[in-house]
């Protein structure tokens, strides 16, 4: 459990950080190309990996079709939405309506997986919610356009693919999962990106490659199987409450890599998004009473 706890906070820094590598890559090419090739560079790394590791099974017909679902929901829309709402809107826009991400997911176990949704995880992902809404508002302005569906898009699969996720980790091993459904979404979302887009030219810089293939294999691969780790040992709603702490990372990043300025109503958001966090996912033990000595009389 530990173990799934730690991967989750790196996968939320690494993700977080992956939003300044993000918004350097698109200025050097198509954000639909970049994420297409970010995907076959991750997509090789969890072949390898699973090659390496002998860590590919069976699956049943049932098994590949929800991983074709996850590969097409978390994969395939996910990314057209992703990048597509990049064109429209500001990050402060999608920060915010990503953020809505614990609550749907929440309402997703709920009617799929059943899964109860506690008081203190509910609050919790409120609280968060009002940190995000400090943090990304600042100097924003709302108006809503095609933007803003498709980051909402972005948002609904993303929450879906979570509770994919879950349903498939009480048969499967996570990384199973993990390859399966990255290189199934890679295989549809590639054609996709180059009919749409037509052949990327791309730059020969050095430190382009670089940025491009690190972001790949550590936000697209590793982090991407700790995430779905986590997904499997501590819950889809857990989960997506702690990954409202991206954008507090990625204001961080920005201050110390790109020297982006950071107001105190931000600092106060992110704290607040902390503390949400906090509140929802750690569990308080409760004191058991002592038991006291009884003397019997002799």
């Amino acid at each position: 459990m530990l173990a799934a706890y730690i991967g989750m906070c790196i996968s939320v820094v690494v993700w977080g950080s992956n939003f300044v590598a993000g918004d350097w890559l698109v200025h050097q090419l198509n954000p639909v190309l970049v994420a297409a090739t970010r995907l076959i560079f991750s997509s090789s790394f969890l072949v390898i990996s699973g090659l390496i590791m002998h860590r590919f099974a069976k699956l049943s017909k049932r098994h590949f079709l929800i991983l074709l679902a996850s590969g097409v929901v978390g994969t395939l829309l996910n990314q057209t939405c992703f990048f597509s709402a990049v064109r429209y809107i500001s990050p402060a826009q999608s920060a915010l309506i990503m953020s809505l991400s614990p609550v749907v997911t929440s309402l997703f176990s709920f009617l799929i997986l059943k899964e109860k949704i506690a008081l203190k995880t509910a609050v919790g992902a409120m609280v968060a919610i009002f940190g995000v809404f400090l943090l990304v508002m600042r100097g924003a302005h709302i108006h809503l356009n095609v933007g803003d569906a498709f980051s909402a898009g972005a948002m609904l699969t993303f929450s879906l693919n979570m509770v994919l996720v879950r349903k498939l980790s009480k048969e499967l091993n996570y990384f199973t999962i993990t390859i399966f459904s990255t290189v199934m979404g890679t295989t549809l979302f590639v054609p996709t990106a180059t009919a749409t887009q037509g052949l990327p030219m791309y730059s020969h810089a050095l430190i382009f490659w670089t940025v491009l293939i690190l972001s790949a294999v550590l936000s697209q691969g590793l982090c991407q199987i700790w995430m779905n780790n986590a997904v499997a040992k501590l819950g889809a709603t857990q989960v997506a409450v702690v990954t409202n702490l991206q954008p507090f990372i990625a204001m961080i990043v920005g201050y110390f890599a790109l020297n982006i300025p950071v107001t105190k109503i931000q600092i106060v958001g992110g704290l607040i998004i902390i503390a949400g966090i906090v509140l929802a996912t750690v569990k308080l033990q409760r004191k058991r009473p002592r038991k006291q000595n009884i003397a019997i009389p002799m």
